[in-house]
């Protein structure tokens, strides 16, 4: 083949620019300190090094999240600390106000330093760490608890936040809570209703609730309310799930839900409990929703509001029903069928209703609104009952305006103790009372509610309690206690078991110190009654270092996490300096071959070429 002056050249300056070009690529690797860098340098160490930077930029995130996470829970952390030394001061405060030899200004000071330390609880669960608050749960950008009046005159908190976690990723897929909502930090328990009836939530009420065996209420349309707000339903036309969102769009201090049973739930979003009522509609109530008494079978057949007492071996006496908060004494004396006790329990005044069972063997007495607690109790009471004019009867009421003009004597029997009292020298009700107080065993005298006579009240359960005239007296008869008491209803009635309903009673470190201050403040605070709140306390300051291990041992698994992602990132930049960095001793010796080769080209090709054309083409 014929080898021409042009192909000559041609492949000279060929050969040139592969040098120069090996030059340049080796001096960029110098500048650079990476072997390659784009793809076409080295494409699979290029797509090496893009997973590899992309697995340190995910191990940087993680990084940053622990952080960030890790600062929040110190500080969540060092706030319940203070919290606990808050409680710490109100504990010992409550010890000093159990003194009875302090005067009720320095009971009242103390409670002055414990509403302060109140206050300073609040402001310390508000506290928030980069625009964010710590225990509000997902509801970072609100306050979460807010200040508010309870009904009995005491502070109380409203819970604004929410029940949400809030997750940080601190690994691949691996999630880990980085808050306590407010409840989970300062409540030991959260008050929640639950009601034991069980419905289909998107059918309608009245249709599965009438004819239900127990309970045996007719359904009424109307209003009720909770804590105090007022909710209007009908369960001719709604469900449960209506229920649930007129409760939850009306009500801001509790909520609605309802479980996977169909039951609803009703929780307090306070320091509180939460307050539910009968008012014109009972829906709740019939939802079994209150405290309740299933009194036990009284008969064998089915029993109506007509059935007498007689035929049921009943003879009316008394009971108490006690709510927790308040007794009500219920006088059976003059009641001959089951329709006057349901109707005495009315006219009580007591927060309650009576009915007959589904049934039909027996009653069952139900709260309508919430109470503490409810019980029926035996009570050997006579009732005073004249025909007196209300008010009639006082202290100072002479024996003679009431037309007793010799008073003689009485005949007290009490728990098979008989008791003659000589009343001879009396002249008022007073002195009545007080010979009755003081001379007779287990036994109370006092004027009755209405001002028309004297009630009088056995201490004893178990056998009878009467009162007489002797000879010509009549005290006894004409103040109404000239009677005989022998049953004990509660019994009769089979309503000794106490009343239940499925609810968790709240418990908090608010609540504590708020009634605590109001204990202090009635002046009469005692080791007895300051008890309760030291027992309290430990309850509060137990569940205060609970939540501090939590937070305690989620900074520890952050720490342990940041030291494995540590390790992590100097094991993937090492395989990333293997994959891409240059060995710069070999470069050098490299580039120095390569720039020897490009000066023998150079002389080479300069005496193979003319040098007027190497002139022009260098």
């Amino acid at each position: 083949m014929r080898i021409t002056n042009n192909m000559i050249q041609t492949r000279v300056l060929s050969n040139l620019q592969s040098n120069f070009g090996s030059v340049a690529r080796l001096q960029d690797v110098l500048s650079t300190g990476r072997q390659f860098r784009f793809p076409e340098d080295n494409p699979i160490n290029y797509v090496n090094s893009l997973s590899l930077r992309q697995e340190l930029n995910e191990n940087r995130r993680f990084s940053r999240n622990i952080d960030q996470a890790e600062t929040s829970l110190q500080l969540a952390e060092s706030t319940l600390s203070v919290i606990n030394d808050r409680l710490q001061r109100a504990r010992e405060l409550s010890l000093q106000g159990a003194n009875e030899t302090l005067p009720p200004e320095s009971q009242a000071a103390i409670a002055d330093e414990i509403d302060q330390i109140f206050e300073d609880v609040v402001e310390l669960a508000n506290a928030n760490f980069d625009g964010r608050f710590l225990f509000a749960g997902d509801r970072t950008q609100r306050r979460p608890f807010e200040l508010i009046g309870t009904a009995d005159g005491a502070q109380g908190v409203h819970y604004q936040g929410d029940f949400g976690d809030r997750l940080v990723e601190i690994g691949q897929g691996e999630y880990l809570p980085i808050n306590l909502t407010g409840p989970a930090a300062f409540f030991s328990s959260i008050n929640e209703i639950t009601s034991s009836v069980a419905v289909d939530p998107d059918a309608l009420l009245e249709p599965q609730l009438t004819g239900v065996v127990d309970p045996p209420l007719i359904l009424a349309a109307g209003d009720f309310t909770i804590d105090g707000v007022t909710i209007s339903y009908d369960p001719a036309t709604d469900s449960l799930n209506d229920l649930q969102f007129a409760i939850n769009r009306s009500v801001t201090t509790a909520d609605a839900r309802i479980d996977g049973n169909g039951q609803l739930i009703i929780r307090s979003l306070t320091s509180q409990d939460v307050s539910l009522a009968n008012g014109t509609s009972n829906i709740l109530e019939v939802l079994d929703l209150f405290h309740r008494v299933d009194g036990g079978a009284i008969a064998v057949g089915p029993i109506t509001p007509a059935t007498t007492l007689a035929s049921l071996g009943i003879t009316g006496d008394a009971f108490v029903i006690d709510t927790g908060e308040a007794e009500f004494e219920i006088d059976l004396a003059a009641a001959s069928d089951i329709s006057d006790v349901i109707a005495a329990v009315a006219a009580s005044g007591a927060p309650v209703e009576a009915f007959i069972n589904g049934a039909g063997t027996g009653l069952t007495f139900s709260a309508t609104e919430s109470v503490e607690s409810l019980e029926i109790r035996s009570i050997r009471k006579i009732f005073g009952s004249t025909a007196l004019a209300p008010g009639t009867v006082t202290n100072n009421t002479t024996l003679a305006s009431l037309g007793i003009a010799s008073p003689g004597s009485l005949d007290i029997s009490n728990d098979g103790a008989l008791t003659t009292l000589d009343l001879s020298g009396a002249t008022t009700v007073e002195q009545v009372i007080i010979a009755i107080n003081t001379q007779v065993n287990g036994v109370s005298a006092s004027i009755n509610a209405d001002g028309t006579g004297i009630d009088l009240e056995s201490a004893f359960f178990s056998s009878s309690l009467s009162a007489t005239d002797v000879g010509a007296s009549t005290i006894a008869t004409t103040l109404g206690f000239a009677q005989t008491r022998t049953e004990d209803s509660a019994a009769d009635f089979a309503l000794q078991t106490p009343g239940d309903v499925d609810e968790t009673v709240s418990a908090n470190l608010f609540q504590t110190l708020s009634q605590l201050s109001q204990e202090l403040r009635t002046g009469n605070a005692n080791p007895d009654s300051i008890a309760v709140f030291l027992n309290a306390f430990e309850v509060d300051l137990q569940s205060v270092l609970t939540n501090r291990a939590v937070i305690g041992s989620r900074i520890n698994r952050l720490q342990s996490s940041n030291d494995r992602l540590d390790v992590f990132e100097v094991f993937v930049t090492e395989l990333l300096s293997e994959n891409e960095d240059a060995d710069l001793a070999e470069t050098i010796s490299t580039l120095a071959t390569q720039n020897n080769i490009l000066e023998a080209s150079l002389a080479s090709a300069s005496r193979v070429l003319l040098p007027s054309l190497i002139d022009f083409l260098f």
